[in-house]
């Protein structure tokens, strides 16, 4: 029996009246044995026979890795009975580690590759390293925006960083400077060149 009310002990659960009989009150230690138990069990746990199970529900905001990471430091330093021993059934660290691993790959990846194309193209290596350079300055920028607005860095989030949109810009006007620095060999300076690329 469940309920709200003034009861602070077993006694006083036992003279709650549940019926009355021809004026006379029966009450519910007359019918059933009240005492402290147990609480009902609300469904089973099974792993090589019944077990016990917990979660850890992370508050909004917090960091994921962080979090993991206490738990496990406030688990290790439990003092556990003997034959009593915890197991994790799902460690999100795991997902997040493999994410990070992932993001960094794709990362170095991208930028290798668009520095290849862009020496290819180009036929420079100043000018496309110059612009390759753009990724991480470029990358920077989103990070500080990301940070500032409270915006998580995570899979999804990372991987619209999109390399050929960053560059795109960059190799326009990096390729513009290479044709004029070409054609106006020994007729301007490259400073010259360049300035009036940009400002015309």
């Amino acid at each position: 029996m469940r309920g709200l009310g003034r009861s602070s002990n077993a006694e006083d659960l036992g003279r709650i009246v549940v019926a009355s009989n021809q004026g006379t009150p029966v009450f519910l230690g007359d019918i059933a044995e009240v005492r402290i138990g147990a609480a009902p069990k609300n469904g089973a746990v099974l792993r090589q026979g019944e077990t016990l199970s917990g979660m850890v529900i992370m508050l909004k905001g917090e960091n994921g890795k962080r979090v993991i990471d206490a738990v496990k430091q406030k688990i290790a330093s439990l003092h556990l009975p003997e034959g009593v021993k915890l197991q994790p059934l799902y460690d999100q660290s795991d997902v997040i580690d493999g994410t990070l691993s992932t993001v960094i790959r794709n990362l170095l990846e991208g930028f290798v590759l668009v520095t290849a194309i862009l020496l290819l193209f180009l036929g420079n290596v100043r000018a496309a390293l110059l612009t390759a350079s753009i990724i991480p300055f470029s990358m920077l920028a989103s990070f500080i925006g990301m940070r500032y607005f409270g915006i998580s860095a995570n899979l999804m989030n990372l991987g619209a960083i999109d390399f050929g949109m960053i560059v795109d810009g960059a190799v326009v006007m990096m390729e513009n400077s290479v044709h004029r620095l070409e054609d106006e060999h020994g007729r301007e300076s490259s400073r010259d060149s360049v300035h009036k690329l940009l400002w015309r």
